[in-house]
């Protein structure tokens, strides 16, 4: 694999509206992070998790997000590792791309696209039961604070 910049196209090769859809998500979690009482996390977003309990692979994005608007790439890699590293990776190529018109080449062959996206998936695998671990208290996160909502569905009442 030799990665390597190459001459492209200033605009995204993405319709219009999910490029709306990504910069209505940014100004929805910029809007949280301004308007949210402090010590109030963000409320739980992922369906998954309300109706089941058990945290889809991207649950944490929207914290993770928060952290990383707010400086804190600790802890949004703490919420969710995948999703971190990946936004972050896609900011900067849409970056080289509309800022600079250079786009990423990996030269990966047939096999070798095969490869890198077998590795993707069970980077994602893992991500998920890392995100289950971390959501069950398996592994210490940051300090967590009251959700809008209340404590997360697999956490059981308080007992008076």
């Amino acid at each position: 694999m030799k990665p390597r910049l190459v001459r492209s196209d200033r605009s995204l090769p993405i319709p219009w509206w999910v490029a709306a859809i990504v910069v209505l998500w940014g100004g929805s979690v910029l809007a949280i992070d301004v308007f949210r009482p402090r010590g109030v996390d963000a409320p739980i977003t992922c369906t998954m998790r309300r109706v089941t309990g058990i945290p889809c692979g991207t649950c944490g994005s929207t914290r993770a997000a928060l952290a990383i608007v707010r400086g804190d790439a600790g802890s949004a890699l703490r919420y969710n590792p995948f999703v971190t590293v990946g936004g972050v990776a896609l900011a900067g190529v849409g970056v080289l791309r509309i800022g600079f018109g250079r786009g990423v080449e990996l030269g990966l062959g047939r096999v070798g696209r095969r490869v890198a996206w077998c590795l993707v998936g069970a980077a994602f695998a893992a991500n998920w039961a890392y995100v289950v671990a971390y959501h069950r208290g398996a592994i210490a996160g940051p300090a967590e604070v009251r959700t809008a909502a209340g404590p997360p569905p697999s956490t059981p009442p308080p007992q008076p």
